[in-house]
This record gives C-alpha cells, structure tokens and sequence, in this order.
C-alpha cells in the first residue's frame, strides 16, 4: 500500500514532518523507517500520511509553500506495520515540548489523513506529476 506524505525539505536535504515541531518532530530520510517519538507512539499517536495525491497535495496548498523551515515536498512512502484513522488531535504547542494532554476535539485532520506506525520515504513526487490534480478544501 502506497500513501503520501508532506515534508518540510531544508536546503541542506533534510527532510523533517511538516507540522510537528520541538520533541515531535521527527527527521527522515529516503529509504530508511521512521517512526513516531516514544512518547506520541505510547499513546497510540502515529505517523500521519495521506490517502491519496490529491489529498497531500491540497494539505500542501492549505500551508503555503514553507513550513517548519523548509520548502514543502510531497513524497511517496512505504508503510510498514499498522495503519488506522487518527483520534482526536493533541495541541501541537505542547507535544513540541514532549507534553501530551487533552485532545482538541473541534479540531478535525485533514481530508484523507491515516496514521501508520511506521514509513519509508520512497521518492518525491515531481510538479509534473501534480499537473492537472485539483485542489480541494483539506479540511471540512
């Protein structure tokens, strides 16, 4: 099973998640697994990838082209072990700071979002392939 996955891709290469910062923030690399911090994972929070194309890439659109220091880059990754449909959102303020507490229940994931234990970048989806992908509301 293919998904995808929104990146912030720092000049020097390095891919981070494009949302998460601080203690949540995980690094990846092309070819390698990754999986959430410890402490997300305990508590049943996982990698979050899409679905399909058109839903990563108007999640990218939504943010702008820039996020978390890096441009925004949309990859094809590999799954590896579970998947399931995220819970209710944590306060990205607080898991930056390792801190995991209530839920914020009036927010909603983006449109076509899957958490999976665990992904392997495979290779970044190129403009050309985004041509003609309409974009759509990420979230309702």
């Amino acid at each position: 099973m293919k998904l995808y996955k929104v990146f912030a891709v720092q000049n020097d290469g390095r891919m981070f998640s494009s949302w998460s910062l601080g203690k949540a923030q995980i690094e990846y690399e092309v070819g390698k697994l990754s999986e959430a911090p410890k402490f997300l994972a305990d508590k049943g929070y996982w990698i979050t990838a899409f679905e399909t194309l058109q839903q990563a890439y108007s999640y990218k659109r939504s943010l702008g082209y820039t996020r978390a220091g890096g441009e925004l880059e949309i990859y094809e990754v590999a799954i590896c072990g579970k998947t399931k449909e995220p819970g209710d959102m944590l306060d990205n303020g607080n898991i930056s700071r390792g801190i995991v507490t209530d839920t914020l229940k009036s927010s909603r994931w983006p449109n076509g979002t899957v958490m999976v234990e665990g992904v392997i970048p495979m290779r970044k989806v190129e403009s050309s392939e985004l041509k003609g992908i309409e974009f759509v509301r990420s979230w309702k």
